[in-house]
């Protein structure tokens, strides 16, 4: 049985599975990069436009914690520009727990089906 020491488990999880500072991606590393930062940019609007609707409309703080959900996720993408590791893919991961958590709740208060 071997045993992961924390050292061996805090290592594991700052491994770069993404390196974007070198030229690990080749000619990929311009379009990856890019990608990331419109989709930051995605999903910052999605935050603003979710916080807009709680200030027109004050039915939850729910929606507070849903916004903050999507800031956080466009947040992350900012980070993977310069990389990925395996903490920020378990961030990543929470934020869309998060989001996937608060979703339904948020579109019963709406009565909405969509967006």
């Amino acid at each position: 049985m071997m045993l992961i020491t924390m050292p061996d488990a805090y290592g594991f999880l700052n491994l770069r599975l993404i390196d974007t500072r070198g030229d690990s991606l080749g000619f990929l590393r311009l379009p990856y990069l890019i990608f990331n930062a419109v989709e930051a940019v995605c999903w910052l609007a999605v935050s603003l436009v979710i916080l807009w609707r709680f200030l027109r409309h004050r039915k939850s703080r729910r929606e507070i914690y849903y916004a903050l959900a999507f800031l956080a996720f466009g947040l992350s993408d900012v980070i993977e520009t310069s990389g990925t590791t395996a903490l920020l893919l378990l961030f990543k991961g929470a934020c869309l727990l998060a989001i996937a958590g608060f979703r339904p709740g948020i579109m019963a208060l709406h009565g909405s089906r969509g967006f």
